[in-house]
């Protein structure tokens, strides 16, 4: 366990996952003296894999939307929060297409990285389904624009 580097803090980030190493970060930038405390030998939380008897095993964040500077509904808000704190250069974002594929007993289904072909692939899986999974997409666009 390494000890902390100084007595006095102004505040404590509890937990090195990606929301608590974004959050001092962001502290840091705006010149807090930030102590993150993490229970686990490294940082990273569920972004990270873990290899156990010759296996990978993904802990669960398996993709990160908005890291571009265009994010699949408008500005990318990780690449905002990563320009921010000066490190954009240091990350090369990867656009997935396809998006996520399954394999469902005899059909394979795969969904567009491209967002209207996404919503369009949601469409053929399941037309009666469309017009809600649009407008669970346009909830997901005012969120987000809510969030910016």
């Amino acid at each position: 366990m390494k000890e902390a580097a100084r007595d006095r803090y102004d505040v404590v980030v509890i937990g090195g996952g990606i929301g608590g190493l974004t959050c001092a970060a962001l502290l840091a930038r705006a010149g807090r003296a930030v102590l993150l405390v993490e229970d686990h030998e490294r940082p990273g939380g569920f972004a990270r894999n873990l290899t156990e008897a010759g296996y990978d095993f993904d802990l669960g964040l398996h993709v990160v939307m908005s890291l571009g500077r265009e994010g699949p509904f408008g500005q990318g808000l990780l690449h905002a929060v990563l320009e921010h704190l000066g490190v954009e250069g240091q990350l090369e974002p990867v656009a997935l297409d396809p998006f996520y594929a399954v394999q469902l007993d005899d059909e394979r289904v795969v969904l567009p990285g491209a967002r209207e072909a996404h919503l369009d692939a949601f469409a053929k899986l399941s037309p009666s389904d469309a017009p809600g999974i649009a407008e669970l997409f346009s909830i997901y666009d005012q969120s987000y624009r809510e969030i910016l």
